[in-house]
């Protein structure tokens, strides 16, 4: 909460105000992590007067960036990449350990999980990310500003492209879609082959493309036909595939294309998910790697 009235008090002091004066709100959420029934869609629908303003600059992508007291630069989010979790299966008849097999769940996940750890989503700009490396750029020592530019040519240097990415995550990061395997799990018994082997790939996804274009990616980055990739949704529950998965503020993603349409549903069923109990994972074992995490509100841990 100090950070957050720090920089409050760092953008008041380098904001000059317009004649007549004006306040400077400052609104705090929980969106991300307490769900989508206390964020700012909610403050927005339930509390407008509290937070009417004429100009919102929302800083959760960056901050105040400072240097021997002044001022560089002055991050705020200006659009977002899509967080989607996507579960890897590999099923196996299993058997006992004594009469090992090739086929086996763990190696086939494993080998996927490596052609996935080698692989680089290609680079991408939008016309924000362009003016962002611009302006950044500035600010950067001689080389690595060297770089920044060398990337925003026509055609972009593939090298430099390359360098800034291996030496910078946060750049590298804004400048493609990134996924990266965060759990694993696998197997029943020490003696016993393993008839299940699951990874969680958390994927941020560059704007402009959809969860199901990324999905159908993955299933051809792992080149494993023994190694299924299905969509978590934002209840938990497993999908087959991402098409109609519910995106940032409520919208459906209906397509492998990447169209969205507005909708309700997205968040009602969230809110109603989230109030019924689920977590991301408990004591009891509830979670999307868990067989038996709850698909419905109805079935909630």
């Amino acid at each position: 909460m100090s950070v957050c009235f720090l920089f409050a008090l760092s953008v008041e002091s380098q904001i000059q105000r317009p004649e007549g004066g004006g306040d400077i709100i400052l609104a705090l959420t929980a969106d991300e992590e307490g769900g989508a029934f206390n964020g700012v869609d909610w403050l927005v629908k339930n509390h407008r007067d509290l937070v009417d303003a004429e100009l919102v600059l929302n800083h959760d992508g960056g901050g105040v960036i400072e240097e021997n007291g002044k001022l560089l630069r002055l991050i705020v989010d200006a659009t977002e990449k899509v967080f989607v979790d996507y579960q890897l299966t590999s099923l196996n008849p299993g058997g006992h350990s004594s009469m090992p097999s090739a086929d086996n769940a763990i190696y086939h996940l494993a080998d996927a999980l490596a052609r996935l750890e080698h692989y680089t989503f290609p680079f991408e700009l939008t016309a924000v990310t362009r003016a962002e490396l611009a302006g950044l750029a500035k600010n950067y020592p001689p080389e690595k500003a060297a770089l920044v530019t060398a990337v925003l040519k026509e055609p972009p240097d593939q090298a430099a492209i390359a360098k800034l990415s291996a030496e910078d995550r946060i750049l590298n990061a804004t400048i493609r879609t990134t996924c990266v395997a965060t759990r694993l799990a696998a197997g029943h018994a020490n003696n016993a082959l393993p008839q299940t082997a699951t990874a969680n790939v958390n994927c941020r996804i560059f704007p402009g493309h959809s969860p199901e274009q990324i999905r159908q990616e993955l299933v051809k980055i792992l080149a494993d036909p023994k190694v299924t990739v299905s969509n978590v949704q934002t209840d938990g529950s497993i999908a087959p595939s991402a098409a109609g998965r519910c995106g940032p503020g409520g919208l459906l993603y209906s397509s492998a294309e990447g169209n969205e349409s507005g909708s309700s549903h997205c968040d009602k069923e969230f809110v109603k998910s989230r109030r019924a109990g689920w977590q991301e994972s408990t004591g009891a074992g509830c979670g999307p790697l868990n067989p038996k995490r709850p698909t419905s509100p109805e079935n909630a841990c």
